[in-house]
């Protein structure tokens, strides 16, 4: 069973590639040749069919154990979102004592969390629940005067603004995130967003970042300053990588001349 956001109550149910698999899989094992037994196989995939897929909204199934295929922070991130709408809903009168409306809640859940996104849920005799999802990873912190917001991989700007606190009660401490400060409306957020996945697949030293109208600013956590050509981000990063070593505990590099470099 396969859920998704196509239909109105807000998932769909894959009946036909469900049993269609199992009754090929069942071909290839008891190899099968003659006629009148091939005229079985309509049985057998109905009884398959039945079994897997029908009975489990007919019987009162408990559910003991939840599997998430992904393993990191950003799960560990999507199954708090969850447990907090698990918690929410048991105070409220919604009902998810059967087995369907407990797989939609626990979908619903999945993509209501802001670190996940395409959630698909299916469930497996006896009592086995698989939840899979495509992870927003977050990338930077967006200061935009008094509030904060999360940069995810997919270059979006994820439109719930947090205090400084709320860093910590998420739990985003655990990803080595830099302040991203956009000083001018030339700044292109997606731009900027790829530079940054980026750096950090270079180096996790960056800070803070800063947009400027025709420079970008990086800010190491000992202190440097690396000054990069809006129009030139990334060959003129891989020439500070390269000249990285030399440059001894210089405090400001300026990497916007293609011939030289500037240090102070």
């Amino acid at each position: 069973m396969r859920f998704s956001d196509s239909t109105y109550t807000g998932y769909s149910v894959s009946y036909d590639r469900y049993a269609h698999r199992r009754f090929d899989i069942k071909k290839s094992k008891l190899g099968l040749k003659a006629e009148f037994l091939s005229s079985l196989f309509p049985i057998f995939s109905s009884l398959i069919f039945s079994f897997f897929v029908i009975l489990p909204f007919f019987f009162d199934f408990r559910v003991d154990r939840i599997r998430i295929d992904n393993f990191s922070s950003v799960s560990e991130l999507v199954k708090k979102d969850i447990l907090e709408s698990f918690e929410k809903m048991k105070v409220s009168e919604f009902d998810y004592g059967s087995l369907s409306d407990f797989l939609y809640f626990l979908w619903h859940a999945c993509e209501d969390s802001l670190w996940a996104k395409n959630c698909s849920v299916s469930f497996s005799l006896p009592n086995l629940v698989e939840l899979k999802f495509e992870e927003v990873v977050p990338i930077a912190l967006l200061i935009d005067e008094d509030k904060v917001f999360v940069v995810s991989s997919d270059y979006s700007k994820i439109q719930t603004p947090l205090i400084l606190n709320q860093i910590y009660s998420i739990g985003l401490q655990r990803f080595s995130l830099p302040f991203l400060f956009l000083k001018s409306e030339r700044c292109n957020l997606e731009e900027i967003s790829k530079f940054i996945i980026h750096v950090s697949s270079a180096t996790r030293d960056i800070e803070q970042i800063v947009c400027f109208d025709f420079s970008l600013e990086l800010y190491t956590k000992q202190g440097q300053k690396i000054i990069l050509p809006k129009d030139d981000l990334y060959s003129s990063f891989a020439r500070f990588l390269t000249l990285k070593q030399n440059l001894g505990s210089a405090k400001e590099i300026d990497m916007r001349n293609e011939e030289k470099v500037f240090v102070r």
